[in-house]
């Protein structure tokens, strides 16, 4: 059972960290989030669908931890809600596919008008590179809706970025 959770640690850990610290700001922060959901596995190990789908697992496990910090941290008054759920760094992935820092702006911008649950999911699917199948237990939905909703997301995306393209080229 140790072998199994020590091989999930240096298979996710890196994953998990990522995704924790672009939403908390925080790397100390990311790091015990990480290590708790860790812990919660080795309490959880043994419950079903924990091994099967372990990946989407460990992301709700993350998911959910993140919105208890934010929702102590708002009912505490001890920090604010202002963060945004994807920084510029997130974007290191795609810039070598993007031709030049025009775009990549133009691209940012328009990421960051999207509501949560669509950046959410094109990060789970583009960055983090999950499955529909993954995301859906992730977020607590259906497949289906899944896919769905990173349909609708990319859609709502490239509309702001040509609502963008014809309000700088006016």
């Amino acid at each position: 059972m140790q072998k199994f959770i020590r091989q999930a640690y240096q298979k996710h850990k890196r994953d998990l960290y990522t995704y924790v610290f672009y939403r908390v700001k925080n790397q100390e922060l990311a790091r015990d989030i990480v290590a708790e959901v860790f812990l919660r596995l080795t309490k959880n190990i043994h419950k079903p669908g924990v091994k099967k789908y372990l990946r989407a697992w460990l992301f709700r496990v993350a998911r959910n931890l993140v919105v208890d910090y934010y929702r102590d941290a708002y009912y505490s008054k001890s920090r604010s809600l202002k963060q945004g759920l994807v920084e510029d760094d997130a974007y290191a992935k795609i810039e070598s596919k993007i031709d030049s820092d025009k775009q990549l702006k133009m691209l940012s911008k328009c990421f960051k008008l999207l509501s949560p649950a669509y950046r959410e999911i094109i990060e789970f699917r583009v960055f983090m590179g999950l499955p529909y199948r993954e995301i859906s237990v992730v977020l607590n939905i259906s497949e289906s809706s899944a896919k769905m909703r990173y349909k609708r997301a990319i859609d709502k995306l490239k509309q702001l970025c040509s609502d963008e393209k014809i309000k700088s080229a006016a």
